[in-house]
This record gives structure tokens, sequence and C-alpha cells, in this order.
């Protein structure tokens, strides 16, 4: 029993041993740097801040196992407290496996604890799983990294373009098979190339600069706009109310046919059309003009009475009537 005991917890020692990751194993970087940095605010929104830097952490060779694994970005207080974490972003197209120059960011919501204009220390730690020594350097934000633009947001966008347009030129020198800016209209933005990488590098950056980006996206403001009333409905629909003599009048004679006055305005409307047709032809200038200045009369009347479906059916049947009279009685003639 003790050898099978002993027997099994070897084998368990064993394959842990085994499956074990094997680190240290990674050549040491010839010299780590931040190259530049700087900062914007109201990006996003009013109180962010935005840290962006380009980072450079130099081989004889690159490594094959991701940057993303083995080098830890980090920004901290003068205290040493830790305010924030970032990891290098691999490009497949830079053939580097995220080692060499890079762009990162340090992104603050209005919430977080950060203060414009703070003293803060970004630092570039090899990780000593897959390092041996000490691999740590630190870069001291300055006065001048922290931009002094005006504050409004399209400035400061347009800020950190012109910064990252210059990391766009820098960049073309180190890798000049991918260019990451190109000229599509007359003005400047990134690449295919460079849209991918920065995207990556500084997740939101959409939102953080559009100004990058050929298509761009807003957040349109809302037009003052007044609301849909039934008003004008309302005033055609009481066309009539003021005009109560007149309506009146109409409703009266009507009755005495069994009619109602609109109805008689539309019989009147007809009868004068037909009239005018047969004066304006016996006078030798054909219907068309009595035609016409009977349509331009009925519609005026029609809005003047308003009722939309009347309307409607007052000039059908004022066109309709002028049709038939002609084609029975003038068209032979």
């Amino acid at each position: 029993m003790n050898r099978v005991l002993r027997a099994t917890i070897l084998a368990v020692v064993f394959l842990a041993v085994v499956a074990l990751p094997v680190y240290g194993f990674l050549t040491n970087p010839t010299s780590m740097e931040i190259k530049s940095a700087r900062a914007f605010r109201n990006l996003a929104e009013n109180g962010d801040i935005a840290i962006v830097f380009h980072a450079k952490e130099a081989f004889a060779s690159y490594p094959t196992t991701p940057a993303s694994s083995t080098i830890m970005y980090r920004l901290n207080s003068s205290n040493g407290t830790l305010m924030k974490t970032a990891s290098p972003y691999v490009f497949s197209l830079f053939e580097n496996y995220g080692y060499g120059d890079a762009v990162s960011i340090f992104y603050f919501a209005p919430s977080e604890n950060c203060t414009w204009g703070g003293a803060y220390n970004i630092n570039i730690l090899g990780l000593p799983a897959y390092f041996t020594g000490l691999l740590d350097v630190n870069y001291s934000l300055t006065t001048a990294d922290w931009n002094t633009a005006a504050i409004d947001t399209t400035t400061q966008q347009e800020e950190m373009r012109d910064y990252i347009f210059g990391l766009c030129d820098d960049f073309q020198g180190i890798y000049p098979d991918v260019p990451l800016k190109t000229t599509t209209d007359g003005d400047i933005s990134l690449s295919v190339y460079g849209e991918s990488y920065f995207i990556g590098a500084i997740p939101g950056l959409n939102s953080l600069c559009p100004q990058l980006f050929f298509s761009q996206i807003y957040v349109p403001q809302v037009i003052a706009t007044d609301n849909y009333t039934m008003e004008q409905g309302e005033d055609y629909g009481h066309k009539t109310d003021s005009k109560s003599d007149l309506v009146r009048g109409a409703d009266r004679i009507g009755a005495l046919f069994g009619i109602g006055g609109k109805t008689l305005f539309v019989i009147l409307v007809n009868v004068a059309a037909v009239l005018l047709c047969v004066w304006t032809n016996s006078r030798g200038w054909g219907i068309e003009p009595g035609m016409a200045t009977s349509v331009v009369v009925g519609i005026f009347i029609a809005y003047w009475l308003g009722d939309t479906m009347w309307s409607l059916l007052m000039i059908g049947s004022l066109v309709l009537v002028m049709a038939i009279f002609y084609i029975i009685f003038l068209k032979r003639a």
C-alpha cells in the first residue's frame, strides 16, 4: 500500500513539474524607454483624461512570446500608488510580436481618481516570470506633457489627432512597409493599417478622437422643433365658424330642397362654372378660359370653407361637370 501511495505521489509531482511553464528563458531587452507622452482631457466626456504614450523595448532579436504576456505598462503616482495598467498591443504587420516601438494609453473616466497635471510616472516592467533581473524603467510626466490647449472637446481632440499623426510619421521610418496615415479627399486620416493598429493600441479611439478617421461618428445635437399639434387642422375645420351668416343662409336655402348648405355651394359653383364656360365660348374664346377660371375660383372657395374631404369633392365634381358639359354641348360645335 505504501509503495502504491509513494508511486502515486511521485507520479503527480513529476507531472506537475513537466506541466509547469518554463519562465526566465527570454533574452533581456537591450534598452527600454518612454520616448514621449501626452495627456488630453474632455475627449469622450467632460472630465475624462487620456494619457497616450510612445514606448520602446529594444531587442537584438525579438522574442516570439507576445509582449502582451511579458511586458506591463503601469501608471504610478509620486508616492508609488498604482493608478492604471496596460499591455503592449501585438500588431502582426509590424512583425515584432508587440516589442520595439509601440503606442498605448491610460484612460480615466471622470469618476476615477486622476488629477489633471498631477505628479505621475509611466513605468515599463518586464515581468520577472519571463526576464532575469529587474527590468524596470520609469518616466515622469512633465508639465509639457499635459496638453495646455483650450479644454473644449473639439480642441483637445484636434490636439490628440496632431500628436497621433506625429507618431505615424515617426513609425513610418521604423516600419516603412506599413503606412499608418493617408490622404483622402484632400484631408489626412488614418490609413486602413493605421485604423487597425491604433484602434487596437488605444481602445475607444473612435470616440476619443473621431477626427483621425475618414468616416467619423458624431452624436448629433438635438434640433429645437415645435411640438406637433392639431391646431392647423382644427383651424381648417372651423373655417366657416366666423361666417355664420353665410353658412346659416346657405343652410336655410338648402333646406328648402332637402340638401345641406355646403352641398348648395357645390351646386352653385358648378352652375356658375358651366355658365362661365358657355359665355367664354360664345365670345369666341373657347371653353378653356372659363374652365381655368372656374378651377382657380373653386380651389379658393374650397380653401376658404375648409373641410378637406368636402373640398376635394367640390373640386372633383367641378372638373367633372365642366368636362361633361364640354363633351356633350360644345365639342360638336
